[in-house]
């Protein structure tokens, strides 16, 4: 018997939420938020706004999904307290655009004061950047032309890798001074107002974000095989 596409698109958002859920993940669903908190949908965890002022972000359509759009100078990015207990080992992917200037921020994971930290942004030529502050690291892909992007990214060892669904990859080793308890920020790099320089006009539709999980690993955990795998298909049905 043969599933109709809806069926099967239904079956990869379940499957990919179980294992979000096994891996004790945070799924955040455009569809799922407002400028007030981004409830997950997967996790038991509400993102708090940054925005100053509420039409400094907002969740509105685009392109056939529901996003997140980002004010560039603004920070209109949101902050999942407590969602990376460890800095150094993490996976992440998302699904995101950017407007008439480029995102910049996309996805940081930082803890407290002045230690390091790493982030995941777009230049100003288009570029995919995953580096630490310290610019001990830095794993850049080519642009990928317009439309809806899918980057995937983890952090592990002191290495960051990154790649994208077309099989582009690149890494990067050095990573050191990482905090403890980490934050995730969505579409900036820091909880106050300032670093304008950082923020673009980001538009950002799902954020995945596997703790303790190296799902680019070249020796993956069979939790993460299956993530990468269900991922995958996820990313088949909705793009």
């Amino acid at each position: 018997m043969t599933l109709p596409p809806m069926a099967l698109a239904h079956h990869a958002v379940t499957r990919l939420a179980d294992l979000t859920r096994d891996a004790n993940g945070l799924w955040l669903r455009a569809i799922d938020g407002t400028n007030a908190g981004w409830p997950a949908h997967v996790g038991d965890i509400t993102a708090e706004p940054k925005a100053i002022e509420p039409e400094l972000s907002r969740f509105a359509p685009y392109r056939g999904r529901m996003a997140l759009h980002l004010t560039a100078g603004a920070n209109g990015g949101f902050e999942a307290p407590s969602a990376a207990p460890d800095p150094g080992l993490w996976s992440a992917a998302i699904i995101w655009t950017s407007g008439a200037e480029e995102a910049r921020s996309l996805l940081t994971v930082r803890g407290g004061g002045d230690a390091n930290y790493v982030f995941l942004a777009e230049t100003e030529d288009r570029q995919i950047v995953f580096r630490d502050d310290a610019e001990r690291a830095v794993a850049a892909l080519p642009p990928a032309g317009g439309g809806w992007q899918v980057s995937i990214l983890s952090c592990a060892a002191g290495r960051l890798s990154l790649a994208r669904p077309d099989g582009a990859e690149a890494e990067a080793a050095g990573v050191t001074d990482l905090a403890t308890d980490g934050r995730l920020l969505i579409g900036c790099r820091n909880h106050r107002p300032g670093m304008k320089k950082t923020l673009g006009s980001a538009i950002i539709s799902e954020v995945l974000f596997w703790p303790g999980l190296d799902i680019l690993s070249r020796r993956p955990a069979p939790l993460a095989i299956a993530l990468r795998d269900a991922l995958d298909t996820f990313i088949l049905w909705e793009l």
